[in-house]
C-alpha cells in the first residue's frame, strides 16, 4: 500500500510499504480521512518520546472496515467507522481510579502502532476492547468523524475544570482546539465566551463558532477588556490552549476568586517553566488544572455529540489533500488560515 512515512525529523516520504496484517482479534480499516493534528506537526519537527522512527503518523482517523480478524464478531466488511487513538491498560493504579489519561501503560495509534497517513491501517485488539472503533452513519463525512478525537481531548479538559451552566469563559488562542472549546463550553451552558489571540485575522473566523467577544491581545489590554466584560470580577474559567508560557502566567490575572484555570496546551520542552504569582492562587482560592489527552469514554461521547449534531464540526475542515500531497498538506496545516486539514488516501471515492 501507499503511505506517508516520517523517516526522519522533517522528512515525510510518500512511499510504498507492506500492507498491514490483521490480527486474529483485530481489524484492518481502509482509511478514508486522516486529519492532521498540531501534535503531528510537533512530531514532524521535533519527534516524540513514544515514537521510534520511521513511523506512519495520523491519530484522527475514519474509514471503512476492510478485513476482520478470525476471532472478531459484530463487524462486517464495509462498516463505516471512526477510530480513536489512546488505549489505557485498564489495569494500573490510575486506570483503577478511573483516571485513564494518567495510565502508566498507555498505548496509542500512530505512537506505538502505525497511524492513518496510509491507505490502510491495522486496528490492534486493544483498540477494539477499549471501544475506540465506533460505527458512524452514512450522513456523516469521514473528515467530520475524524474531528471526534480532538473533541474528546476538549471534553477531558472541560470535565476536569467542571465547565458548567452560567460560566463566563476566556479562551486564549483561537485555532481548532480553541474553537472546539468554544462550542463545547456553549453546549455546557456558558453564558459568555471571550476569545483572545494575537492575530486580527482570527476575528472573522472565530465568529463562526460562537465566540461572543474577540480580543486581539496584541492591540488591546487583555486584562482590562476581560474585566470590562465580566463586571470587574474576572472570568469564572480561563482555558490556555496555546503553547505560550506568558499566556499561562497572564491567566492568573484574568480569573475571578474561586475561578478555575486549565493549562490545556503543553509548553516547548526546552522552555517548560513559567513565573506565576502564587499569592493570587492562595488569596483568591483559584484552582489551576492541567489537561492532557482523553479516555475511550470521552472519545465515544465526542462522536455521539458530532453524530447528533449537538456539536457541528463541518466548518472545521478547511482544506483536504490527497495523501500523495502530504508535504503540501503539512505546510497548509501550519498556516493561520487553516483549521483542520484532512488527508484523503482515496479521494475519488
Amino acid at each position: 500500500m501507499k503511505a506517508a512515512v516520517l523517516q526522519n525529523l522533517g522528512n515525510m516520504e510518500f512511499t510504498e510499504v507492506e500492507d498491514p496484517k490483521c490480527e486474529a482479534e483485530g481489524l484492518v480499516v481502509k482509511v478514508m480521512a486522516s486529519a492532521i493534528c498540531g501534535t503531528d506537526l510537533k512530531i514532524y519537527r521535533h519527534g516524540h518520546a513514544w515514537i521510534t522512527l520511521p513511523r506512519i503518523l495520523g491519530h484522527e482517523n475514519a474509514g471503512v472496515v476492510a478485513e476482520i480478524g478470525s476471532g472478531v464478531t459484530g463487524w462486517k466488511i464495509g462498516d463505516r467507522v471512526a477510530v480513536g487513538c489512546i488505549m489505557p491498560c485498564n489495569d494500573c493504579y490510575f486506570c483503577n481510579q478511573g483516571w485513564h489519561t494518567s495510565c502508566q501503560n498507555t498505548r496509542g495509534i500512530s505512537y506505538h502502532y502505525p497511524g492513518g497517513f496510509a491507505e490502510y491501517m491495522a486496528i490492534p485488539p486493544e483498540a477494539l476492547k477499549c471501544g475506540l472503533v465506533q460505527r458512524i452513519p452514512d450522513n456523516l463525512s469521514f473528515a467530520e468523524a475524524a474531528v471526534a478525537e480532538p473533541l474528546s481531548c476538549v471534553i477531558n479538559g472541560q470535565e476536569i475544570i467542571d465547565m458548567h451552566l452560567g460560566d463566563q469563559v476566556v479562551i486564549i488562542g483561537m485555532g481548532t482546539i480553541e474553537c472546539l472549546h468554544t462550542l463545547l463550553a456553549k453546549s455546557r451552558g456558558a453564558v459568555k465566551v471571550i476569545g483572545a489571540d494575537v492575530l486580527e485575522s482570527k476575528r472573522d473566523l472565530v465568529g463562526i463558532f460562537g465566540v461572543d467577544v474577540y480580543i486581539n491581545s496584541s492591540q488591546e489590554d487583555l486584562v482590562k477588556r476581560v474585566m470590562e466584560e465580566t463586571d470587574g470580577l474576572g472570568a469564572t474559567t480561563v482555558i490556555v490552549a496555546c503553547s505560550v508560557g506568558k499566556a499561562q502566567e497572564q491567566a492568573l490575572s484574568l480569573v475571578r476568586s474561586r475561578g478555575r484555570i486549565c493549562f490545556f496546551g503543553g509548553l516547548p520542552k526546552d522552555r517548560p517553566f513559567v513565573n506565576i504569582n502564587s499569592n493570587i492562587i492562595h488569596y483568591k482560592e483559584v484552582s489551576v488544572h492541567g489537561a492532557f489527552s482523553s479516555s475511550p469514554r470521552q472519545y465515544q461521547l465526542a462522536l455521539d455529540l458530532i453524530i447528533s449534531g449537538k456539536i457541528k464540526v463541518k466548518e472545521f475542515i478547511t482544506h483536504t489533500f490527497p495523501l500523495q500531497d502530504i508535504s503540501e498538506a503539512l505546510k497548509m496545516a501550519e498556516k493561520e488560515e487553516s483549521l483542520k486539514v484532512a488527508l484523503e488516501p482515496w479521494p475519488a471515492l
